[in-house]
């Protein structure tokens, strides 16, 4: 897993500048998706996804790309599916989280206040193993983790002249060595902004907004996986003609602002975004075709924390084994 995760990348070629960590296409003025408030893709009602009410799993799709766009793509690598583990974590190790903000030009959080969990979970309160802390003059936080193991976090959001949203990060590898560094995803409020316009949701006490991407076994962004959305045994229906508080699960296409995709499925930067209700965690499923013409399989699972006015940044990696999920986790037994 690659040590930064990204959170709408390309989004910040309003000023030119990427998202540290994944990077992406340069866009077109082709490919930079609907104009805002258009929604020109699935038909209201549908999402291209499963009808509502029938929990019927995916549908027929594409075969799974990886690649800048259909010129550069090739299959992706699955092989490691079902058999997959999060990063082995070593003995703790001192180091430091860089909270940079996702804005018009990137800038440290400054007086934030954090928290950091180790492994692939994000608690409820910060207690035993967690580290709380505000961000300094270069929004870093000093902590000791498991070394090269997961780690999450959440960041409460920031006033002044550069706000930020608050943000739950998951799946984030912690430095391997003493004295190493990692960069994380924070958000201006200003990005915010745009997302929940091109998904046509608003991010309040009464949502939950839910970005991230899909990736293979080497770590590539994957295209054409479908997204679904579960609380417990329950499927989350997207309602792109619904109101601004209701369910919203899309892909996103590729370009400087990556609008929902005309099929629902993922862009060529592997990306999904969605609008929930806070509550109970939300488990992320990605499904697809690993070859042309063949069933749908499950690609990839995991379960992550929602909050109300927050954003949860989220990778969804290979599926991995029953016994590295642990027993009682919603995706083992998923395989």
């Amino acid at each position: 897993m690659r040590s930064t995760h990204w959170f709408l990348a390309s989004m910040v070629a309003l000023s030119g500048v990427a998202l540290a960590g994944c990077p992406s296409p340069e866009p077109t003025a082709s490919d930079a998706g609907p104009t805002p408030g258009t929604d020109t893709g699935p038909t209201p009602g549908t999402d291209a996804g499963p009808t509502p009410g029938t929990d019927a799993g995916p549908r027929t799709l594409p075969a799974l790309l990886i690649g800048e766009d259909m010129a550069t793509s090739h299959p992706p690598s699955y092989g490691c599916r079902g058999e997959n583990t999060a990063p082995t974590a070593g003995a703790p190790v001192s180091g430091t989280v860089t909270f940079s903000a996702l804005a018009l030009s990137s800038y440290p959080v400054v007086g934030g206040s954090a928290q950091l969990f180790p492994g692939a979970t994000v608690r409820a309160s910060c207690d035993g193993d967690c580290v709380a802390g505000t961000t300094n003059a270069l929004g870093q936080l000093e902590a000791t983790m498991p070394g090269g193991g997961w780690f999450g976090y959440r960041l409460a959001a920031t006033g002044g002249a550069k706000p930020t949203v608050a943000v739950l990060g998951h799946f984030y590898a912690w430095p391997s060595t003493a004295g190493g560094n990692v960069t994380v995803t924070a958000i201006s409020e200003t990005v915010a902004s745009v997302l929940t316009e091109q998904i046509e949701r608003e991010l309040s006490s009464a949502t939950s907004a839910v970005s991230g991407s899909v990736r293979d076994c080497n770590g590539e962004e994957v295209a054409n996986a479908e997204i679904h959305f579960y609380r417990g045994d329950a499927e989350i229906i997207s309602e792109p003609d619904g109101g601004v508080t209701s369910p919203r699960i899309t892909g996103l296409s590729a370009g400087a602002i990556p609008a929902p995709t005309r099929d629902g499925l993922t862009g060529f930067g592997g990306r999904f975004a969605g609008l929930v209700s806070p509550g109970a965690p939300i488990r992320i499923e990605a499904w697809g075709s690993i070859e042309a013409g063949t069933e749908p399989v499950l690609l990839g699972c995991e379960e992550v924390v929602v909050e109300a006015n927050t954003v949860t940044v989220a990778v969804v990696p290979a599926l991995r084994t029953d016994a590295d999920y642990g027993a009682g986790h919603p995706c083992a037994g998923r395989h």
